[in-house]
């Protein structure tokens, strides 16, 4: 018998929180680089609702992990990954300071 339970839906998705540091930093996207991130983001947010549907349907939560929320996973991480591959644009700081050395 399946467990019950209801679905804590922001359960199903890992967070990734920018801290400090290169990670929270704005990135230079190329067009390319834009498209595959808008892609991916499309392909996230049809998969994330035809999950929610999913579990609504049937008021439970699948025992395991569900493979749709593993697709959604890898897809999440292939969006980070590409995106942080992209050159971090310099931050006031470092303008400032090349600024003020051609000076």
């Amino acid at each position: 018998m399946a467990d019950t339970a209801p679905v804590d839906a922001l359960a199903c998705f890992p967070l990734a929180v920018a801290g400090s540091g290169e990670a929270s930093r704005r990135r230079r996207v190329s067009p390319e680089m834009g498209r595959a991130i808008e892609m991916l983001g499309h392909a996230i947010e049809y998969l994330a609702d035809e999950f929610a549907l999913e579990c609504r349907s049937r008021l439970e939560m699948p025992a395991g992990k569900h493979g749709r929320v593993a697709a959604i996973e890898l897809l999440m991480a292939r969006s980070r990954e590409i995106y942080l591959n992209c050159p971090a644009e310099p931050t006031l700081g470092e303008r400032l300071r090349v600024f003020l050395r051609l000076l």
